[in-house]
């Protein structure tokens, strides 16, 4: 049983977050804004989610978590120390093709670094179909290459899966680098990972304020995709883009464990 099954509003405010046992089979979610859409492409597999969003604050997240899952109530959420994220040593390897001018180019829109836990229990009406009868998110307040260093390098993990909705160029025009970039940041840090590679990736391959590009990414093959996706980019308000094509990849199974 997974642990996010068990978790009540005492164990979440009173216990240490039990970081090994959430990034196992996680999800993770760089440059997210409030978008809650994706879980209803995950199916039951993945229990936990780990958000990441710099212009995100914390004051403004906790505005939207009681509603943040549609179909799913809020039974517990605190406030979660760096030291619980990585308990061990941190892992910060800076890629080769970073340029510092580039990277902090929209500094001036980061709020302030945090990270807050939540635990969601699915509403009665819904089923199995719908999605798992609890969730977990963590949201962190901070930028989407390093934080997928921090937790998943320095916690010797890797995520199920990575969803690259937004492509780190967003409409808010506060993003720094391109996620789908073969050669980019993100693709350094999710390939040079000693710990794996995610099994699927989510990508969104076009949107009403984006020009996307294929995803070239060796080793992974297009599988379905789905339209529309609806994503949340600003808040509750219905302020969505709904002409999104969401792509689902998975990992190629190498020749010899078919044999």
């Amino acid at each position: 049983m997974n642990i996010v099954d068990n978790l009540n509003k005492e164990k979440i405010l009173k216990m240490r977050l039990p970081i090994h046992e959430l990034l196992y089979n996680s999800l993770y979610y760089p440059a997210c804004g409030y978008d809650a859409n994706i879980i209803r492409y995950c199916g039951n597999d993945i229990k936990s989610f780990f958000y990441c969003d710099y212009i995100v604050s914390e004051e403004n997240l906790l505005k939207q978590l009681d509603n943040f899952f549609e179909g799913y109530k809020l039974i517990g959420h605190r406030h979660v120390t760096i030291d619980e994220l990585t308990p061990n040593s941190v892992v910060l390897i800076k890629p080769p093709m970073i340029e510092e001018e580039r990277y902090f180019r929209f500094r001036h829109s980061f709020a302030k670094p945090y990270a807050h836990w939540a635990v969601f229990e699915r509403k009665n009406g819904y089923d199995e179909t719908y999605g798992p009868e609890r969730l977990s998110l963590v949201y962190i307040g901070g930028e989407g290459v390093a934080t997928y260093q921090a937790l998943y390098w320095s916690n010797r993990k890797a995520p199920k899966a990575l969803a690259m909705i937004l492509d780190g160029y967003d409409s808010m025009g506060c993003g720094w680098t391109r996620f789908v970039d073969r050669d980019g940041p993100l693709a350094w840090v999710v390939f040079n990972n000693p710990y794996g590679t995610p099994d699927t990736i989510f990508y969104r391959s076009s949107g009403k304020y984006h020009n996307y590009t294929k995803l070239e990414w060796e080793n992974y093959e297009f599988v379905k995709d789905f339209f529309p996706y609806r994503r949340y980019f600003n808040d509750f308000t219905k302020n969505t883009e709904s002409n999104g094509v969401l792509e689902i990849w998975v990992k190629k199974i190498p020749h010899e464990d078919w044999i």
